[in-house]
C-alpha cells in the first residue's frame, strides 16, 4: 500500500499468486471486492457514489447500442433472405415456366384490353377511370397468383418433395385468403381514412397474413387470427418490409413508365415485355417476402412463441 493508503500494482500480484484455492479480500472502500479464483478473477464493484447524472448517461448508452444491433439483425434478415431468394430465383423460373406463362398471358390479355380502350377513349374521363381500375385488377391477379406459387414452389425445394398441382393449392386457399384479405383492406382503409400514417403502418405489419393463412397450423384450425399473428411476426422488421416494399415498387414503376415512354403504335409490344419483366420482379421479391417471414417464425418458433408452419395444405 502507498503513501496515499492506496494498493499497488504488486498487491494485486501477490494476492493472485497465493496457493490457496480461492481468497477474496476488500480491497476498495466504495465495496469493490476482488475475488482470485484458479481459473477467473472477478470483479464486482458497487459504485455507492454514483451520481444520476451518470445512470441516465448508462441508460441511453445501452439504448443506443440495442437498437443499433437490432437494425443489425434486420439488415442480417434482409441479406440472408435476399441470398436464398437470388439463389432460387432461376429454379423457380425454369420448373414452373409453364404456370408463369398462362399467368403471364393471363395478365397480359386483360392488361392490352384495358390499355386499348384507354388509348381508344383517351378523353373520356369515365372510360379512362374504368380502364385504370382494370389495369389495378389485372395487377392483383397477378400478385394474388405468384403469392401463393413462390411459397409453394419455395417449400417443396426446401423439403425435397414432388411439387403438388397448383390449382389444387389455388382452390382449397383462395377462399379463405379472399375473405382475409377483404378483412384486412376494409381495417385498412378504415384506419386510412381516421389517420393516414396509422393505414399505411398498419398495412406494412399485416403483410403476411397470405403466409399465415397458407401456412400456420393454428389458423387451418381457427385458433388464431391471421392479423394478429402478422403483427407479432412484423415485430421488429418493419424497416425492411418498407425498404423491399418501395424498392420493388420503384423498379416496376421504372419499367412501366419506360415502356409507355414509347410511340402508341408500339407501346402493345413494350408493354408485353414491361409485364414480362415485371412479373420476374415480383417473383424475386415475394420470395424475399416468404425467407423473412420464414426466419421471423423460426426465430418465434425457438422461443415458443408460436407453431412451426406446417406443409402447405
Amino acid at each position: 500500500m502507498n503513501r496515499h493508503g492506496r494498493y499497488r500494482p504488486q498487491d494485486f500480484k501477490s494476492c493472485a499468486s497465493t496457493n490457496s484455492a480461492t481468497q477474496a479480500g476488500v480491497i476498495w472502500k466504495n465495496k469493490t471486492s476482488l475475488f482470485v479464483g484458479k481459473e477467473s478473477i472477478i470483479l464486482t464493484t458497487l459504485n455507492t457514489a454514483a451520481s444520476t447524472n451518470t445512470v441516465h448517461v448508462l441508460i441511453g448508452v445501452a439504448r443506443k447500442w440495442r437498437y443499433h444491433l437490432a437494425q443489425m439483425s434486420q439488415f442480417q434478415i434482409l441479406d440472408r433472405a435476399l441470398k436464398k431468394s437470388l439463389k432460387q430465383w432461376p429454379k423457380l423460373i425454369k420448373s414452373n415456366w409453364l404456370v408463369l406463362f398462362g399467368i403471364v398471358m393471363l395478365v397480359q390479355v386483360q392488361s392490352q384490353f384495358f390499355l386499348y380502350f384507354s388509348q381508344a377513349f383517351k378523353f373520356d374521363q369515365a372510360v379512362s377511370l374504368i380502364c385504370q381500375l382494370g389495369l389495378s385488377f389485372s395487377s392483383l391477379v397477378e400478385s394474388i397468383f405468384l403469392i401463393m406459387l413462390v411459397p409453394l414452389r419455395i417449400m417443396e425445394m426446401e423439403s425435397q418433395s414432388p411439387p403438388r398441382k397448383f390449382m389444387e393449392f389455388f382452390e382449397a386457399l383462395i377462399g379463405p385468403l379472399t375473405v382475409e384479405g377483404l378483412r384486412m383492406t376494409a381495417m385498412t382503409l378504415l384506419w386510412s381514412i381516421l389517420f393516414v400514417i396509422p393505414g399505411l403502418y398498419f398495412s406494412v405489419r399485416w403483410y403476411f397474413l397470405p403466409f399465415v393463412v397458407m401456412f400456420n397450423p393454428d389458423y387451418a384450425k381457427g385458433e388464431v387470427d391471421c392479423l394478429k399473428r402478422s403483427y407479432d411476426l412484423t415485430k421488429n422488421i418493419f424497416f425492411i418490409l418498407v425498404l423491399v416494399i418501395l424498392v420493388d415498387a420503384g423498379i416496376s414503376y421504372g419499367i412501366e413508365s419506360f415502356a409507355m415512354s414509347f410511340n402508341e403504335s408500339l407501346q402493345p409490344l413494350t408493354f408485353f415485355l414491361s409485364g414480362i419483366l415485371t412479373t420476374g420482379v415480383s417473383i424475386l421479391t415475394y420470395s424475399i417476402y416468404y425467407w423473412i417471414y420464414k426466419q421471423r417464425v423460426d426465430v418465434l418458433v425457438s422461443s415458443a412463441e408460436v407453431p412451426e408452419p406446417q406443409k402447405a395444405r
